[in-house]
C-alpha cells in the first residue's frame, strides 16, 4: 500500500469569453471593476497578455466549448441534479435501446445530429451575446494557479464576460 504525504488538491478550473468593443473598452472594465489594487494589476497583466480571438480561433472555441456543453446536456439535463430516471436525452435513447451499448449510442445518427442540434444552439446564443464586440478574448484562471478568487469571484462578475465554461 502507498501512503500518499504530499499535498493532494481537487483543483479546478474555468474558461471565460470576454467581449469588447476595442482595447481601451477592455481596460475601462479592469479599471472600474470591484478589485483591488493587486487584483487589479494581475488582471491588466493578463489581459495585455492574452491576444484578441481571431474570428477563426473564436469559432474553434465556440465549437469545442459548446459541445462539451450539448454532451453534458444530453447526458444529464438541464438544472442541477441527475437522477438514472431523469428524463434526458441519453437515459431515454438507453430506454429505447436497451439491448445497445453506450458506445453504440455515441456512434448513433440520433445522437450526432442531437448533438450538433444542441452545439449550434449554444453557440448561436454566444454569438449573439458577443454581437459587434471585436475584442474578444479567451483566458482560464483556475485553482491550482492560486487564482480561486479570479475563476469563482472576480472574472465571472467582470463587464465583458460573456460566458464561463466550468472545467472541474
Amino acid at each position: 500500500m502507498k501512503i500518499r504525504t504530499d499535498y493532494v488538491t481537487n483543483s479546478s478550473s474555468s474558461s471565460f469569453i470576454l467581449a469588447y468593443k476595442d482595447k481601451e473598452d477592455m481596460l475601462d472594465a479592469v479599471q472600474h471593476a470591484k478589485v483591488d489594487d493587486s487584483e487589479r494589476a494581475i488582471l491588466l497583466n493578463d489581459f495585455e497578455v492574452a491576444s484578441p480571438c481571431t474570428e477563426e480561433e473564436l469559432g474553434e472555441i465556440l465549437e469545442v466549448e459548446c459541445e462539451l456543453e450539448a454532451m453534458d446536456y444530453l447526458s444529464n439535463g438541464s438544472g442541477d441534479w441527475w437522477s438514472i430516471d431523469k428524463d434526458t436525452w441519453v437515459n431515454n435513447w438507453q430506454k429505447n435501446n436497451a439491448s445497445k451499448s453506450y458506445f453504440d449510442m455515441l456512434e448513433s445518427p440520433e445522437y450526432k445530429e442531437a448533438l450538433s442540434k444542441k452545439t449550434k444552439e449554444y453557440v448561436d446564443i454566444l454569438k449573439e451575446k458577443i454581437g459587434d464586440s471585436s475584442y474578444v478574448l479567451y483566458v482560464e484562471y483556475g485553482d491550482e494557479d492560486g487564482l480561486g478568487e479570479f475563476e469563482h469571484e472576480i472574472i465571472p462578475h467582470l463587464r465583458g464576460t460573456v460566458k464561463r465554461f466550468s472545467h472541474h
